[in-house]
């Protein structure tokens, strides 16, 4: 059975820190995994926020809609916006991934009710690009 986690994303707005979005892991939530994962992901998502030219969208709610984007395809080589060595059916490419093709990172309204680990990112409203990453065992 794989390890669930939730990762709330924090934006500071004046001196208060607010969750603004809520994503969802199936597996692989353990802290040696996710920690780096997540960092993986943050730092693939300023760069193409500053490759698109908004870097200031260094928001929770654009920058988890970019996870989720980068989060279709594979753990370590994020499916990059408009990549052109993909089908354009909807059929999985491998039939042994049958999952292919859905997010590993699910948006979610509340926390999952079966989870060991909450992490918890805020970007700093100070310096696009950068954040925190803290975990939490439930």
């Amino acid at each position: 059975m794989g390890t669930r986690c939730n990762i709330e994303i924090y934006d500071k707005w004046s001196e208060d820190w607010s969750c603004g979005v809520i994503l969802y892991h199936h597996s692989d939530g353990y802290p040696d995994f996710m920690k780096g994962k997540l960092k993986r992901f943050l730092e693939k998502t300023f760069e193409i926020l500053t490759e698109a030219g908004y870097p200031y969208w260094w928001d929770s709610e654009r920058v988890a809609a970019v996870m989720i984007m980068l989060s279709i395809e594979d753990y370590e080589n994020p499916l990059l916006p408009f990549s052109t060595n993909r089908s354009n059916s909807f059929e999985p490419r491998d039939p042994y991934r049958p999952n292919e093709g859905i997010p590993v990172f699910q948006p979610c309204l509340k926390l999952h009710g079966d989870i060991e680990y909450i992490y918890r990112i805020r970007l700093d409203p100070e310096k696009n690009g950068k954040f925190t990453i803290s975990q939490k065992k439930v």
